[in-house]
């Protein structure tokens, strides 16, 4: 299977609004990445997408790197120019805000960031 075969089953196996599980496993300044079992291909939380109403000035608390959380599916970004795909460059873009999680008709989470 060719990695674009694996991003296009990746996408075909989640719906936008889906509830998706990962592990934390980096930190950085602009948000999280997520382990979600789907070998090379990480989830993102953008700083922005923690809470309702970010400002940019208000600190946000990461959860602990290890730390299973819960997230809302936003939707996959190719990140990729027509001539030459590369796997790394692709992202899954989640969320934590409360109401992402209330869009999409599910219960919001009740971790304390």
């Amino acid at each position: 299977m060719t990695n674009k075969e694996k991003w296009e089953e990746v996408k075909s196996m989640y719906k936008i609004g889906s509830l998706i599980t990962g592990t934390v496993v980096q930190h950085r300044p602009f948000g999280i990445f997520l382990d979600l079992g789907l070998g090379d291909i990480l989830g993102l939380v953008r700083i922005v997408d923690f809470v309702d109403n970010y400002q940019g000035k208000k600190k946000v608390n990461y959860p602990d790197i290890g730390q299973k959380i819960t997230t809302v599916l936003l939707w996959f970004d190719d990140n990729n120019d027509k001539n030459e795909f590369n796997l790394l460059r692709c992202q899954v873009s989640l969320s934590l805000k409360p109401s992402h999680f209330i869009k999409y008709r599910h219960q919001p989470p009740t971790y304390v960031l």
